[in-house]
């Protein structure tokens, strides 16, 4: 049984660009209908319409692009992942657009809104310190329930308690909107609260 994840990204690049462009990264190779690295096969296509009205509902952009990574579970993780970051950040460093990158369908592991990246923690067992050194800054780590996060440098990254992390992510759907942005937006007032009796 293989894992697989998928990057939407919103991009101008043609499929064979997209392949000339991954197929210069380091152990990559182009196949017929696919790209190979260690750990990981790359299948390149257009999103289509299924996925385009997906991402619009629920992450508000429409991708172009659909690249699905599938990953043999016993394959090494470590190369495997690696690849992945690879890839990913390479095609992010060819558009300011809008992406995200998701394991299975159902979790979230990295997201771009517009400039802005966001690193999400909810899937703990990917985002090892290794891969965070393979993402350039700026990025944000998101907010998690699950565990506390640090990179290789000791940087330490907040995480909520589940009820809270339950309030919030309900405040974000009803308001289309991720709970980065939701709490950042609230910080920003209590910060400014504060400044303003000083």
């Amino acid at each position: 049984m293989a894992l697989e994840y998928t990057l939407m990204i919103e991009s101008s690049l043609k499929l064979t660009e997209v392949t000339n462009l991954l197929s210069h990264i380091q152990d990559f190779e182009s196949q017929s209908d696919y790209l190979k690295a260690p750990g990981i096969i790359i299948y390149i296509d257009y999103a289509d319409q299924e996925d385009k009205a997906f991402v619009k509902d629920y992450f508000h952009f429409t991708p172009s692009l659909s690249l699905c990574f599938v990953q043999d579970k016993f394959a090494d993780f470590s190369d495997a992942h690696a690849n992945l970051i690879k890839a990913t950040m390479t095609l992010l460093k060819t558009s300011s657009s809008n992406a995200i990158l998701d394991f299975n369908g159902d979790t979230v592991l990295l997201r771009k809104i517009k400039e802005q990246l966001f690193i999400y923690q909810d899937e703990s067992d990917f985002w090892k310190p290794f891969l965070l050194d393979l993402v350039p800054p700026p990025y944000e780590i998101a907010l998690t329930t699950q565990q506390e996060v640090t990179n290789d440098k000791g940087d330490r990254f907040i995480y909520l308690e589940p009820a809270v992390a339950k309030f919030i992510k309900e405040i974000a759907v009803f308001k289309k909107t991720s709970l980065d942005e939701i709490v950042n937006a609230w910080l920003k007032r209590d910060i400014e609260l504060i400044e303003s009796v000083k």
